[in-house]
Parts: C-alpha cells; sequence; structure tokens
C-alpha cells in the first residue's frame, strides 16, 4: 500500500467509541455512572472546558452547561422546534414528511430547545427505510458538529432563539406506532415498484 492510499485510509477511518479513538490519539478520558454527581461536577470544573460537546441521549442540567466559557452544544438529528426528542428519523416517516433535518445547538434547560447554531434538511426518498436516512443524517451531523465548533472558535455564531410554542417533544413509538410505519414504508415501496 502506497504512501497515499494509507493517508486516504487513515483519514476515512471510524471509531466506534472513545476508547477505541484513544488508542491512536492520547487524550484524557473519564467514566462516571452519574454526569451529575458532585464528583463529575467537581471533575468537570478543574477540567475547565471551553465548550461541552454532547453527542447522544444525555440530558445537561444548568450545573454543568454553564461551567463552560463557551457554552454547550448538542447535535440532534432531527428539525427543532417540530422534531424535539426521538428516536431519529422516525417520526418524519411516520408525519410522511418530504424531508428530514439536523440540528447543532445550544443547551438549556428544555430538551433539545436551545437557539439554533446550524440547521440543515435532507429529502426524504420514497424507497428510504429508517436505516437509509439514518446512513445519511449521520455523517451530515458529524460535519455539521465540526463546522458549529470551529464557528464558536471563531466567534462566528448568529444562534437563532427557537420558538418554544411550535413544535412537539416525541418519544419512544409504541409498538403499535411501529408497526405503522412498517406498513407506511411498505406502500411507499410498492408505489414506487420496489419489492
Amino acid at each position: 500500500m502506497d504512501r497515499t492510499n494509507r493517508a486516504q485510509e487513515e483519514k476515512n477511518k471510524r471509531y466506534r467509541s472513545f476508547t477505541e479513538l484513544r488508542k491512536d490519539i492520547d487524550f484524557p478520558l473519564f467514566f462516571t455512572k452519574n454526569i451529575h454527581s458532585d464528583e463529575s461536577l467537581s471533575l468537570i470544573q478543574q477540567l475547565q472546558p471551553d465548550l461541552i460537546v454532547v453527542y447522544g441521549h444525555r440530558i445537561l442540567k444548568r450545573p454543568i452547561f454553564e461551567i463552560p466559557r463557551e457554552g454547550a452544544i448538542n447535535l440532534h438529528h432531527g428539525k427543532v422546534p417540530y422534531y424535539r426528542g426521538g428516536p431519529p428519523c422516525f417520526w418524519e416517516l411516520y408525519h410522511q414528511e418530504k424531508t428530514v433535518g439536523v440540528t447543532v445547538h445550544y443547551i438549556d434547560e428544555g430538551l433539545d430547545t436551545g437557539d439554533i447554531i446550524l440547521q440543515k434538511e435532507i429529502p426524504i426518498d420514497t424507497c428510504d427505510t429508517l436505516e437509509s436516512l439514518r446512513d445519511k443524517i449521520y455523517p451530515l451531523g458529524v460535519e455539521m458538529l465540526v463546522e458549529a465548533i470551529n464557528l464558536i472558535k471563531e466567534g462566528k455564531v448568529r444562534a437563532v432563539p427557537q420558538d418554544k410554542s411550535k413544535g412537539k417533544t416525541y418519544s419512544a413509538p409504541t409498538i403499535k406506532q411501529e408497526a405503522h410505519l412498517r406498513k407506511i414504508l411498505k406502500e411507499r415501496q410498492q408505489l414506487k415498484g420496489i419489492s
């Protein structure tokens, strides 16, 4: 393998966890059972982070998200304010939307209610499934997260407050709702001639 191919392979390498990433890049890594414990709060205060980045389902309370000088941001796979909560892509497909959104926003005391830093949408194709849509939005979300961090670093963020009177916060679907989505997707694929 030549140097160019090796460099491209390294660039495209994907990590499944911070533990895995730490094998290639040395950085401090801490584990906690409760991010809001006194011990965790004390550790974060000692670290004096410039920014906290949340990617996943962790909800931060004010004592944590007020510590960093630049605040705390969250990557949300959904267009806020209309699709707060989760799971990613489910409710957009369920409501037969034409697009699915990805949002990077500041964290506040609500669930996905903070000021919007970046927001993008991608079209939902007739043949899309939960898996195919997630395959599209996850890489986009990572790119947006990097872009948002750079905007914060450069002092160029123009955050837009959400209209909290609009939208809805979703949670995990029921078995009946999951069955209904399967029916919707099957009908869409039959219309498109996909078996």
